[in-house]
């Protein structure tokens, strides 16, 4: 999952005399750190060593990014969700279908980095509220589509049942040892999420 360089808000301009910037570099560095959050976790990242593994010197890192917070901040916003497919009416596949497709955690760079950034979400929140509200707001919206008969209007937010799947995409890998893939999102929406609305129709 290469990054493609964001329009950064945080990101240092560029001097006025001199070589233009080179955004190749500026991808690299972004694609080093996402690297190093999906195997350390964020807590664990240094500039130096997200220059390393850019293949970098530390003054390229330093004259773009100011801070680690920045630059960490800068490459979690390059992670994007994509839009809810169209419900065909039938619940079980377009639960299975949409989460899937909102989460994107069929890719296993993707998942352990969203995985590593929501569990440090007490001690970064800074840098993970917005992946966070993200992530949440995209699964939510695919388990709103696939279920519109729902009474209130702002389900599933807050629920038993978009707790149970942010906690399922986050947490089975810890548990399983192995990266999410398809019939792991089958079991979710077969085993914890079916039998939760069944529960909450009655």
């Amino acid at each position: 999952m290469t990054v493609d360089s964001p329009a950064s808000l945080r990101q240092r301009p560029a001097g006025n005399v001199g070589r233009t910037r080179d955004l190749g570099r500026d991808t690299r560095i972004l694609d080093a750190a996402l690297d190093l959050i999906s195997e350390q976790g964020p807590g664990a990242i240094s500039m130096e060593a997200i220059a390393a593994r850019a293949g970098v010197g530390k003054s390229t890192v330093y004259r773009r990014w100011g801070n680690l917070p920045d630059l960490l901040a800068d490459a979690v916003d390059t992670i994007t969700f994509a839009s809810v497919p169209t419900a065909t009416g039938n619940v079980r596949d377009d639960l299975l279908e949409g989460i899937i497709a909102a989460s994107g955690c069929m890719d296993p760079r993707r998942q352990r980095i969203i995985s590593a950034l929501l569990s440090a979400g007490i001690d970064q929140t800074e840098l993970v509220r917005a992946l966070r509200n993200r992530f949440i707001d995209a699964t939510a919206a695919a388990m709103r589509v696939a279920v519109p008969e729902r009474a209130d209007p702002e389900w599933p937010i807050g629920s038993i049942e978009l707790a149970a799947v942010i906690g399922l995409l986050t947490g089975l890998p810890h548990i399983t040892g192995h990266p999410i893939d398809r019939a792991d999102f089958e079991r979710i929406v077969d085993e914890a999420l079916l039998p939760l609305l069944a529960r909450h129709s009655r």
